[in-house]
């Protein structure tokens, strides 16, 4: 739950791991104060958070990146992002047999994870592999696409998968408003 929706934290701190910490937590503690969610959803943002500035992805060194930023709050979710790099050469069914698909976090936020770094630079794939994980498919397709689309920018979304979108007007004027917030235009 608040890991699923704390991509827009990283957005909105990409220079202040600081705040992406400190919002990212309140933002769970609302729904889900348990330290494994709190850190589910501080890691999402931080990862937002760094993959905004481009470069290239090295999927098991941005997994360790990230489990060390979560550590603090829960070793045992710092754990299971630090077991995706292990796992990123994987094919899908085996990677995710090893996160597990359901929606507990130490499952949906390490799935979403391998998602992502087992094609970073590959939108479709990695939101496709989400979907067809099995289990909550949902929350970890959310994820994997918010990273997906942090690095590699809204331009490689599918068209298709923009045509069907439900509410898609709404989702870019809320994002058009998020980017100008961030540029200090808003």
């Amino acid at each position: 739950g608040s890991a699923m929706r704390a991509a827009p934290i990283g957005l909105l701190h990409p220079d202040d791991p600081e705040a992406v910490y400190r919002d990212a937590s309140l933002q769970s503690v609302i729904t889900h104060r348990d330290p494994r969610a709190v850190a589910g959803s501080v890691a999402v943002a931080y990862a937002v958070s760094r993959l905004v500035h481009g470069g290239r992805v090295k999927p098991g060194r941005f997994a360790l990146e990230v489990a060390e930023f979560v550590r603090p709050i829960s070793a045992e979710m710092a754990e299971r992002i630090e077991a995706v790099a292990e796992l990123a050469d994987l094919d899908p069914e085996e990677a995710l047999a090893a996160t597990g698909t359901g929606g507990f976090v130490l499952e949906a936020v390490p799935a979403a994870f391998y998602c992502f770094l087992s094609s970073p630079e590959d939108f479709e794939h990695a939101v496709v592999t989400a979907a067809n994980a099995g289990g909550d498919t949902d929350s970890i397709g959310a994820m994997a696409g918010a990273l997906s689309g942090a690095y590699n920018g809204a331009s490689s979304i599918p068209r298709r998968f923009l045509q069907r979108l439900e509410g898609r007007e709404r989702l870019v004027e809320l994002a058009d408003r998020l980017f100008d917030l961030v540029s200090g235009r808003g």
